[in-house]
């Protein structure tokens, strides 16, 4: 079986490509941490670095569609933003870039008033395919994501810097110092759980003096490397989750977690302290997404 599409989530610092038959198989897909970041801005190494990651698959010269940050102005051209609210279901207009063998299709992304994603929408049309129209979704990762979908509509959505923040705080400065230069092998949940707490009930000082209050302890307490750690991740995390209770005004009784399994157990449990029921999305929401995108836009045969 030959792929008739190859779908890329190509985002600031990695890279999937999967390749999907002409029926919807997934035939298979590769990952590498060549994100943007990586790339840069120059057309041509997008080019060169799509032919080089499809291998085999391009000789049949399929079609191909790709999300996330790489139609930022930071990446391969800019496609332009859609305004909220955005019916998910509705399709989304798509730019064209000269790929290696064909034009590359790019989705856009979504804005607010004083928000902008690319990436997170695709994700959000998957889960919405896989009958998720309604509620509350956080979206983990480099900047989280907490959107609100309503009958399939993204109507609105916050964000929080967390997974930055994280990054920052443990590779530079004086938290860095103190937490170690790896993450522990096994997640220490005891750790994690008391940032949690420190978070959700300390929300109102902000996530600056929280994470101050980390060192802190590490300090008076001599706590070891990698428990500091999980109680910074805990904090960020808790501060996190109450400012987008506060966002929401009133709190869900469940919300849809799209991220991988480390980041969905975390905030299963984070949000499980906050006395909310977190549930994971299927997987591969954004491959089924972009292959939802593409039979729209008469990219390859088949209903959608």
């Amino acid at each position: 079986m030959e792929p008739a599409l190859l779908t890329v989530d190509w985002g600031t610092t990695s890279v999937r490509l999967t390749a999907v038959a002409a029926d919807g198989t997934v035939l298979g897909s590769t990952h590498s941490h060549e994100g943007i970041l990586t790339v840069g801005q120059e057309p041509s190494a997008y080019t060169l670095t799509l032919d080089r990651l499809a291998g085999s698959w391009a000789a049949t010269r399929p079609a191909v569609i790709a999300c996330g940050m790489v139609g930022s102005a930071k990446g391969w051209r800019e496609a332009p933003y859609l305004p909220t609210p955005v019916d998910l279901l509705d399709g989304a207009p798509l730019t064209e870039v000269a790929g290696p063998w064909g034009p590359v299709h790019l989705v856009p992304g979504v804005c607010t008033h004083g928000g902008v994603m690319r990436g997170e929408e695709t994700q959000l049309l998957g889960l919405v395919l896989a009958g998720h129209r309604d509620g509350v979704v956080a979206l983990p990762g480099t900047h989280t994501k907490w959107a609100l979908l309503t009958d399939g509509s993204l109507t609105g959505f916050h964000t929080a810097m967390t997974g930055e923040l994280f990054a920052l705080l443990t590779t530079h400065g004086t938290l860095a110092q103190v937490v170690g230069s790896q993450a522990p092998e096994a997640p220490d949940w005891p750790a994690f759980e008391m940032g949690v707490h420190h978070g959700l009930a300390g929300a109102g000082l902000g996530a600056a003096a929280l994470a101050f209050g980390v060192r802190a302890r590490a300090l008076l307490e001599q706590v070891p490397p990698e428990r500091v750690r999980e109680e910074l991740s805990g904090v960020l995390i808790g501060s996190e989750i109450a400012g987008a209770l506060h966002w929401l005004g009133d709190q869900p009784e469940t919300v849809s977690v799209v991220a991988s399994a480390g980041l969905t157990d975390r905030y299963r449990r984070a949000l499980t302290l906050a006395g909310v029921r977190a549930e994971p999305a299927p997987e591969d929401v954004t491959s089924s997404a972009l292959v939802h995108l593409a039979r729209q836009a008469g990219l390859i045969e088949g209903a959608h």
